[in-house]
């Protein structure tokens, strides 16, 4: 992979593909970099079997998104490519070594919290999902508190949603979670966001 030469990595290979996925996505498979608890049959997975075997300098890696379509994003293995971002790094722990769960504290909606981590929150990154997702009942919630329209109406007055992790504030302005489009003389506004209920016990804080 790259420049790297990975020893004895085990891997599982389709041999009949089921819907469309693979035929109309620009990929040919799924790397998991999760952690080897979440692994399928005990298999090693790959960052872990780059780790054991001494293979980089710095056990690290970084994902680069960009916001331009034709734009490329980027993996980097070993180290952080500075080029790709202005201002601070932060860090945060790692609370679940399942998933890449960190702790959440809230979410805001135009400053103000609607009670969504009144009993604490966790919170995944993962590279491989789209949209922001979370319990249906909270996305429901978090639905009900945007007043933009299917048809746009409102979008030029979309509320900010904040995320805050360890007191540090993340703010998504509406053209940051809402896709809007146009279909003739018609425009449709759609939030990028989605219910996805993840199963006992990684849920459980």
């Amino acid at each position: 992979m790259g420049h790297l030469t990975i020893p004895k990595q085990k891997f599982g290979e389709i041999l009949k593909e089921y819907g469309n996925v693979f035929s109309t996505g620009n990929f040919a498979g799924i790397l998991g970099l999760a952690y080897p608890k979440m692994a399928a049959y005990g298999i090693t997975p790959v960052f872990d079997s780059i780790i054991n075997n001494h293979l980089l300098k710095k056990n690290i890696m970084s994902f680069y998104y960009s916001k331009q379509d034709g734009v490329d994003g980027q993996i980097t293995l070993g180290f952080i490519d500075t080029s790709h971002y202005t201002g601070k790094l932060r860090y945060y722990p790692v609370i679940d070594k399942f998933y890449w769960t960190i702790q959440l504290d809230d979410i805001l909606v135009n400053g103000k919290s609607i009670g969504l981590c009144e009993g604490g929150c966790k919170a995944v990154v993962d590279t491989g999902t789209s949209l922001i997702t979370g319990p249906t009942n909270d996305v429901k919630r978090l639905l009900k508190a945007i007043t933009v329209e299917d048809d746009c109406q409102g979008y030029e007055k979309a509320q900010k949603i904040t995320f805050v992790l360890s007191g540090d504030k993340y703010e998504f302005n509406g053209p940051d979670y809402i896709l809007k489009s146009n279909t003739g003389d018609m425009k449709k506004c759609r939030a990028m966001m989605m219910p996805l209920d993840v199963p006992a016990p990684q849920y459980i804080l």
